[in-house]
C-alpha cells in the first residue's frame, strides 16, 4: 500500500474543501510524523526549534554567523584554538554541567529561583551558551523575556553545533576588560604566552570574564579578580582531572557529530 505524503494544501477529513492551516501543519510535524515512542525531549527541542524561527530568526542568523566565523577561522589558522587547560577552568568556573545539558541547565535555573525567593540573594544560572547568546547580542537586560529569549538560542546553538564549537567562540569574543575581548587579546594585554597556559594564568584569565578589568587600577575590582582566581584553582584541585577526563571523550565524539550529546 502507497502512504499518503502530508501536503499543507490538502483539506481535512472532517471540513473537506478547506485548507489546513498552519498550526495544524505544524502540530502534524511535531507529533504526527515522529513515531509513537520518539523522547520526549526531542518534541521538546522540536518545538524550541521552531519558536526560534517564529520568533528570533534574525537573532539566530547573527548567532550562527558568530560560530560560522569562528569554526572557519580556526580550520584556517587564521586564529588560535583555545588551550584546552582555559576550556576546562571555564567549565569549572562557569558552567560545571556544560558537557551533559541541552543549553539550559534546569537544576541551575531552580537553584537559582531557591536563593532569590527564599534567601532573597540573586544568584545567576547562565550556562556558556546562554553567555555566548548575551555576548553576541548584546543584551543584558534583567528581564524574564530577555532570559526565555536566551534559552531558547541557547538550545538551538546545542541543536546545530558541538560543544567545542560553542565554548571555543565563547572564549574568542568573551569580554575579559577593557581592549581585551577574546583570550587572545587578554592574553596580549596581561602578558600571557598563548602557548604556555597553566592553570595559575587560565585561572586569571577565567577570572575577569566575572570580573572584568578596567584600564584604570581599581583596587576594589583587583581584590574581586584574586578572591575569584584563588577560587578556581582550589575547584580544580577537587574537579580538574575528572572534568579533563570527560572533556577529552566528548570530544573525541564530538568532532563527527553536528549536534551535542543529550542527557
Amino acid at each position: 500500500m502507497n502512504k499518503k505524503t502530508f501536503n499543507s494544501n490538502t483539506t481535512t477529513q472532517s471540513s473537506p474543501g478547506v485548507p489546513i492551516s498552519r498550526p495544524l501543519h505544524l502540530f502534524h510535524r511535531l507529533f504526527v510524523r515522529p513515531t509513537m515512542f520518539v523522547r520526549p525531549n526531542l518534541v521538546i527541542e522540536r518545538i524550541f526549534k521552531i519558536l526560534v524561527i517564529w520568533f528570533f530568526p534574525k537573532e539566530w542568523q547573527k548567532i550562527n554567523q558568530a560560530v560560522n566565523f569562528n569554526i572557519i577561522n580556526i580550520r584556517n589558522n587564521e586564529i588560535e584554538e583555545p588551550p584546552p587547560i582555559l576550556i576546562q577552568m571555564l567549565i569549572i568556573g562557569e558552567d560545571r554541567r556544560f558537557l551533559t545539558h541541552r543549553g539550559f541547565d534546569l537544576y541551575g535555573i531552580a537553584r537559582s529561583i531557591l536563593n532569590n525567593v527564599a534567601r532573597k540573594s540573586r544568584q545567576g544560572a547562565s550556562t556558556i551558551e546562554q553567555q555566548l547568546v548575551r555576548t553576541i547580542l548584546s543584551d543584558y537586560r534583567p528581564n524574564y523575556k530577555r532570559k526565555l529569549k536566551e534559552i531558547l538560542l541557547a538550545n538551538m546553538l546545542c541543536q546545530s553545533f558541538t560543544k567545542n564549537h560553542t565554548i571555543s567562540t565563547y572564549l574568542n569574543i568573551a569580554y575579559f576588560g577593557t581592549n581585551a575581548s577574546g583570550f587572545i587579546a587578554a592574553c596580549r594585554r596581561f602578558n600571557i604566552n598563548i602557548r604556555q597556559i597553566e592553570p595559575l594564568t587560565a585561572s586569571q584569565l577565567v577570572a575577569r570574564i566575572k570580573y572584568p578589568e578596567s584600564s584604570k587600577n581599581v583596587l576594589s575590582q583587583n581584590i574581586k579578580i584574586e578572591s575569584r582566581t584563588r577560587y578556581l584553582l582550589t575547584i580544580y584541585q577537587q574537579y580538574g582531572n575528572r572534568a579533563q577526563h570527560e572533556h577529552d571523550n566528548r570530544d573525541s565524539i564530538q568532532k563527527h557529530q553536528p549536534v551535542c550529546p543529550s542527557n
